[in-house]
């Protein structure tokens, strides 16, 4: 633990040191983050923080027939059908954010949780056609991205060891409160606010130090691996 401790103090103290010498790349990272999350993932994701977790109480324990076969195949367990429906359509941020909800309350395990959460890695509709939409003169190009963004999700999700027993999700209802509701979405959209930001501080730096000896459509590539939104931002270079 000390040689851990160490090793931040010494990460930290050097990060500090660069700041002071070079403020100004750091300050374009920074400005750039926050404009990212001021005009594409706030207005994108938001709204669907707060419906989603409004959806996620009011159907927590309630079984879905109409998607009950596909979920007990992919291990999905009753009751929590709404979750898959909700990180489809949401994506990542919100579908973990929905069963983050579920475990805090107690409605389901965390060896379901675990499992639900491979369901969540692909960005909803909102961010495909909110952001990227505007990038492609094709307008069928967003609705092929969501679509392979789905079956990614399911496939990745079926690679993921299905927990046994499935189980059913604990039916004690929860009050819905909007009030509660919508400050969990603010810290969890301040959450992510805060992460794009730190993540393109640090990608000022990488670029400017390694990644302008790359062609731009490596330093986009790599931008974009590092951090989904940077990367997209940057797809309109080219």
């Amino acid at each position: 633990m000390k040689s851990r401790n160490r090793l931040i103090a010494f990460f930290s103290a050097a990060s500090i040191f660069v700041l002071i010498l070079d403020g100004k790349t750091a300050l374009e990272g920074a400005t750039t983050g926050i404009d990212l999350c001021i005009r594409t993932l706030i207005p994108a994701l938001f709204p669907f923080l707060i419906l989603s977790s409004l959806l996620t109480r009011a159907l927590a324990g309630q079984p879905m027939k109409l998607l009950q076969p596909l979920c007990s195949k992919i291990g999905i367990p009753q009751g929590a059908e709404s979750l898959l429906a909700i990180s489809l359509l949401g994506g990542y941020p919100i579908g973990a954010q929905s069963i983050a909800l579920l475990h805090r309350e107690g409605k389901i395990t965390t060896s379901q949780a675990t499992h639900l959460l491979a369901f969540c890695n692909n960005a909803g509709p909102a961010f495909i056609f909110g952001v990227l939409g505007s990038m492609f003169s094709n307008p069928r190009t967003p609705w092929i991205l969501w679509f392979t963004h789905i079956l990614s999700a399911l496939f990745v999700g079926l690679c993921v060891v299905k927990p046994e027993p499935i189980g059913i999700v604990h039916q004690n209802p929860s009050k819905v409160q909007l009030t509660v509701v919508l400050s969990q979405s603010i810290k969890t959209m301040a959450l992510i606010c805060g992460w794009v930001i730190c993540v393109k501080i640090i990608l000022s730096f990488i670029e400017l130090w390694f990644l302008k000896y790359f062609s731009l459509r490596i330093q986009i590539i790599i931008s974009g691996i590092l951090e989904l939104s940077n990367g997209c931002l940057r797809l309109s270079e080219v």
